[in-house]
């Protein structure tokens, strides 16, 4: 959430951004609680909480990358206006994610193999 609500070129009110940081710190715990109490043994939240940090840090620093990528590739056959621009900064955060949950599940086999499960 925070990635698309709280992305430094949106038009987010300073007050709502407050907000959205500190709910960010929230969520990371309430999901480890949520499993704690369905039964997830201890010895596993740990784990979850660095996997969670983990995901988040890469998402974030994929950002630029695949923002950097779409304007490239819209780019190619046209220049750019304003429409375009804020159809890919919209796209941008879930472009990100996607990428990101792909490259996890494939860890570094190449996109369209058919063994990219665990």
């Amino acid at each position: 959430m925070r990635l698309v609500l709280e992305a430094p070129d949106r038009r987010v009110p300073d007050e709502f951004r407050d907000y959205l940081a500190d709910i960010h710190g929230k969520f990371p715990k309430a999901h480890v609680d949520y499993l704690e109490s369905s039964g997830v043994e201890s010895k596993y939240l740990l784990d979850w909480e660095t996997l969670i940090s983990m995901r988040y840090d890469e998402y974030a620093k994929d950002w630029y990358d695949v923002r950097a990528a779409a304007m490239q590739f819209e780019s190619a056959e046209k220049d750019l206006d304003v429409d375009d621009l804020f159809k890919i900064k919209i796209l941008v955060p879930v472009h990100a994610v996607a990428i990101g949950c792909h490259h996890d599940i494939c860890r570094g086999k190449p996109m369209g193999t058919m063994s990219c499960s665990r």
